[in-house]
């Protein structure tokens, strides 16, 4: 729960009124002050906006505003903000980017580069949250469930192969530069397909060693569900997919579309810069159930 001082600050500062659950708002910019963005600590500038202060005349509108209280996309569009220019936000939505000369003494959320945020007006700070509390955790890679879902793509997957699976996905998650890796049964053969935009070598086993410096590179490792690389750097191809996300950087979003455009089961290991991991498709597929149908089609074909 957020200091309740805190809060209750905020709210007298903030335009929004009865209109808006504050508390929310509130604990969404905790969460965006933690957030780092390509290995960037957050930083950046949001306007506090009523109905009455649209100004079209200087404002670049979003076309489709972000009104889902999204941690992660709220953090990339204050990249282009500023103190002149900051993001514009009613309480419901960014609706915009930019400023207008009218409404400078409106409350300004300014985010500092030590998860620190301050709420302005007139340029002076008349609140300040002390390292974005609270604290944001990075999602846990568990073993049972990570084994349960590696089984679930490959029902023939051997005990020493989910281990050395397991070993892996260890290995890649404490990397600091994010690293992804594709695992599938025909990673020989896509070593071919892409050799093109992939370095394709001699199957060697892929080591914590080896995914150490692999990280150091762009593009996606190829591996087959043995734990054998055949290939790095690989540039992977699919078509669009409605389940990507401008969110998500290039590693997620071309991971997304490999993987729900193969005619076998794949699975795709994405660790981000900033921390992030993800699994693809998701491991959670009772959420997906068009995932889970068309997986299980797929394993009904595969030997």
């Amino acid at each position: 729960m957020p200091n309740q001082a805190l809060l209750n600050k905020f709210a007298q500062l903030s335009p929004f009124g009865e209109r808006c659950d504050t508390a929310e708002i509130f604990n969404l910019f905790c969460r965006v002050a933690r957030l780092s963005y390509e290995g960037r600590p957050c930083k950046g500038v949001i306007l506090m906006v009523s109905e009455l202060d649209y100004q079209p005349d200087d404002l670049i509108f979003l076309s489709a505003p972000l009104n889902e209280f999204s941690a992660y996309g709220l953090r990339k569009l204050l990249e282009i903000s500023s103190y002149d220019t900051p993001l514009w936000f009613d309480g419901e939505c960014v609706i915009g980017y930019g400023t207008t000369p009218a409404i400078r003494q409106n409350a300004r959320v300014v985010f500092h580069d030590d998860a620190r945020w301050t709420v302005d007006i007139g340029g002076v700070a008349e609140l300040s949250v002390p390292q974005g509390e609270p604290e944001t955790e990075l999602p846990v890679l568990l073993k049972d469930s990570f084994f349960e879902h590696l089984r679930g793509l490959f029902p023939k997957i051997a005990p020493d192969q989910l281990q050395r699976i397991w070993g892996i996905a260890q290995a890649a998650i404490g990397q600091s530069c994010g690293i992804n890796i594709l695992f599938s049964p025909r990673a020989h053969e896509e070593s071919r397909r892409l050799a093109a935009q992939c370095i394709p070598v001699d199957p060697r086993p892929l080591t914590p060693e080896l995914v150490r410096e692999l990280a150091k590179i762009d593009g996606t490792t190829l591996s087959d569900i043995n734990g054998q690389v055949h290939a790095l750097s690989a540039i992977l191809d699919g078509d669009h997919s409605p389940k990507g996300s401008w969110e998500r950087g290039g590693r997620y979003n071309s991971a997304v579309n490999y993987v729900l455009n193969q005619d076998v089961p794949s699975m795709i290991l994405t660790v981000s810069q900033d921390g992030g991991i993800e699994v693809l498709p998701p491991i959670d597929r009772s959420k997906e159930p068009w995932i889970q149908k068309r997986y299980g089609k797929l394993n009904s074909t595969v030997t």
